[in-house]
């Protein structure tokens, strides 16, 4: 059997990539709900599709990725965000940013972040980053 190759996906905004990220999580959610009569279950209903992303990151003392976020989600704009390479191809999203998380310990000196955004159905990019 081939060895597999594994590798971490990358976050876009408007083609730059954003953070300096040590973990990220992107979930695509149905929505829909269980039907259920007296009869028992009958199905689910096909709710609209959404996304949600969570990157946490190290800011660095420079952090102009995270400050472009911040203006993004200061001025309550939406923008393209391109999550990939999932099973070879870049997911595209107009997204929102929900929050911007700045955390620091004084002992270590790290000063980290977290970056949370939604959004609606990705559109499915076939080929990957390169």
């Amino acid at each position: 059997m081939a060895q597999e190759r594994v590798r971490t996906f990358s976050v876009r905004v408007r083609g730059k990539k954003i953070a300096t990220g040590t973990g990220k999580k992107y979930q695509i959610m149905s929505n829909g709900e269980d039907l259920i009569t007296e009869e028992g279950w009958v199905g689910q209903s096909d709710g609209p599709i959404t996304t949600s992303l969570e990157v946490n990151t190290i800011v660095p003392i420079n952090p102009r990725d995270m400050d472009v976020v911040t203006k993004i989600l200061l001025g309550q704009e939406y923008a393209e965000v391109h999550i990939g390479v999932l099973a070879g191809n870049i997911h595209a999203i107009s997204m929102r940013f929900k929050s911007v998380e700045h955390s620091t310990d004084d002992k270590t000196g790290a000063h980290t972040g977290v970056i949370q955004a939604s959004g609606g159905a990705p559109k499915i990019i076939s080929g990957g980053l390169g």
